[in-house]
């Protein structure tokens, strides 16, 4: 699937979901842009920081409320590594 078809996707998705802020959008583009630029991994390996930066985050406690958020709705697999700046994620099929 190429990147206009998943975002395609993603925003069919959301428009039907309350749930989902800007915050969340900002996040979830941040995860898919890391993603593509990482060859499209299976996995992708996130560092905190740089994912924040692109997405325009500027609170950990925002970060990780809405990496969860994402987890729980189905929009992502989130893998959080404890007491690291880095974590995994994979993006899933919506």
């Amino acid at each position: 699937m190429d990147a206009f078809e998943w975002l395609t996707e993603f925003y069919a998705t959301i428009a039907e979901d309350s749930r989902i802020t800007a915050t969340h959008i900002s996040l979830y583009i941040a995860i898919y842009f890391a993603w593509e630029s990482m060859g499209c991994k299976v996995y992708l390996e996130i560092d905190r920081g740089n994912i924040m930066q692109l997405a325009k985050i500027s609170s950990p406690v925002t970060y990780h409320k809405c990496m969860h958020e994402l987890h729980d709705f189905g929009y992502i697999q989130y893998v959080p590594f404890s007491g690291r700046k880095k974590s995994m994620a994979k993006l899933r099929k919506l």
